[in-house]
């Protein structure tokens, strides 16, 4: 740390730095972290060098020279880096500053590939078996822990149906009457209840038109329970019987009338 430095060390520090040295030098010469240097230097109120003054071959860049290498002569950051002697990530900061466009990945891919500096990969009908394998390997594996958290999923949710001893509760759809038995949670409440997708789209047509006329499925339905049951043709007795169906009103009057009316 700065403070088990002595002090003929921080003038020593101070002596090689302004002679030329960098931080990162003095740093391992001292078996230090440059932080530690840099705190000594401050501590004898010497002034940190700037980035021009600690790269002096950078100095004369200019935004052409910088994009002449980058665009033309097709260089990477990391060579015009080791050209002016900085850092291929001030390369890019200058770059950015003078607005110099950066290639992308896949354009610094196909320079690497086109100069002989990367080697594509290999395209040999063994090597693309031996992908194949792997990925179906893979999609196999996949599969099959999805299989397994599918069954885990499944028995956790009997074993909590069993445990919290959930009922299951039915009521009829609102368009067509079957039964719908559900967890009593599974309900909305103040919605319609119906057994698939048809159906509610179904019902909410009708609910659009203003209700108008019964629903012919619920109709069939009602028919159907007063032939199998003779059933007399009074409203209280056909309202019972469509209650487990969910007839209302116009159903109940529709199959009230076609009763009386029959011969």
């Amino acid at each position: 740390m700065a403070g088990k430095l002595t002090e003929e060390q921080r003038q020593e520090i101070v002596r090689r730095y302004q002679s030329g040295e960098n931080s990162r030098e003095l740093a391992e010469a001292y078996s230090c972290s440059d932080g530690v240097i840099l705190r000594a230097l401050k501590a004898q109120g010497v002034p940190r060098r700037s980035i021009t003054e600690a790269h002096p071959r950078a100095v004369g860049i200019s935004a052409g020279r910088l994009n002449d290498l980058y665009w033309v002569e097709r260089r990477s950051t990391e060579e015009i880096g080791r050209l002016i002697g900085v850092s291929a990530r001030s390369v890019v900061k200058y770059m950015r500053g003078f607005g110099i466009p950066i290639r992308s990945y896949s354009e610094s891919v196909r320079q690497g590939i086109a100069l002989g500096k990367w080697k594509p990969g290999p395209k040999t009908q063994e090597s693309k078996d031996k992908i194949r394998s792997n990925l179906a390997k893979a999609r196999a594996g996949y599969l099959e822990k999805r299989r397994h958290w599918r069954a885990w999923g499944r028995k956790a949710t009997s074993v909590r149906v069993q445990r919290v001893g959930l009922s299951r509760e039915s009521r009829p759809c609102g368009w067509c009457g079957r039964l719908v038995e559900r967890c009593p949670s599974e309900f909305k409440p103040g919605a319609q209840c119906c057994c698939s997708k048809k159906c509610s789209g179904s019902w909410s047509r009708w609910k659009a038109s203003l209700r108008e006329g019964p629903r012919p499925l619920i109709v069939d339905r009602l028919r159907e329970l007063t032939r199998q049951n003779a059933l007399p043709p009074t409203y209280e007795t056909l309202e019972k019987a469509g209650a487990t169906i969910g007839a209302g009103e116009a159903e109940i009057i529709e199959v009230l009338l076609e009763m009386r009316h029959a011969p």
